[in-house]
């Protein structure tokens, strides 16, 4: 069974439908009963709940195909939103921006995952993870390795997965007073670009893959 993603499952969002929420209910009670039967004892609440966790992966992944999973993957030094450069990135927090992503996700019926690394190799290995979890899209915040990173450009194009890239800030406007962000290495392998509309150019990349189902 491949992974989702390397983070906590609390990160991932599943609004899905109440007779999917019943049947998977049904899928752990059965198993419960199973392991009464096959137990000298009755199970506790305790055996019960390690039971919930290890299907909680086994759920998401077998009810994944019924709705789009997007993963939403930030770069290098976007840990630090609300704090670092402020006039740039805004005051809003990772946890935050994670949060107003989750709640359109309930909203556009879809399924979201978060991962975040300051590494370029393991964000380039997060990508290849996506594409052995059937992932419908990415929305891909690069960091500065959206102006440095070839190898990240080419794990864009090798996952196969249509991807957006999203900046926070204006790269445009930036460029004009720090050469070294005119080059854009990631952005020839996405889908599309948005930059400068702060937390709101994530919510447009997700209901962009909402309404465009073609690469």
């Amino acid at each position: 069974m491949p992974p989702i993603a390397k983070q906590s499952v609390g990160s991932l969002v599943s609004p899905f439908p109440i007779a999917i929420y019943l049947k998977c209910a049904s899928i752990l009670i059965n198993r419960y009963r199973q392991g009464i039967q096959g137990a000298q004892a009755p199970l506790g609440p305790l055996s019960f709940h390690l039971l919930l966790s290890l299907d909680v992966d086994l759920i998401l992944i077998n009810t994944a195909g019924l709705m789009p999973h997007i993963a939403i993957v930030n770069g290098p030094n976007l840990n630090a939103l609300g704090v670092r450069q402020p006039q740039h990135y805004g005051t809003q927090s990772l946890a935050q921006l994670e949060a107003a992503l989750r709640k359109e996700a309930a909203t556009l019926g879809m399924l979201v995952s978060f991962f975040q690394s300051n590494h370029e190799g393991a964000i380039i290995d997060h990508l290849y993870g996506l594409r052995e979890a059937g992932v419908t899209g990415i929305i891909l915040n690069p960091g500065a390795l959206a102006h440095t990173s070839l190898a990240l450009h080419d794990a864009v194009l090798a996952v196969e997965i249509p991807t957006i890239e999203v900046h926070l800030s204006q790269l445009f406007q930036r460029a004009l007073l720090e050469p070294a962000r005119r080059p854009l290495c990631v952005a020839p392998a996405c889908r599309g670009v948005i930059t400068g509309l702060g937390v709101q150019g994530y919510l447009l990349a997700l209901r962009a893959f909402c309404h465009h189902d073609s690469p």
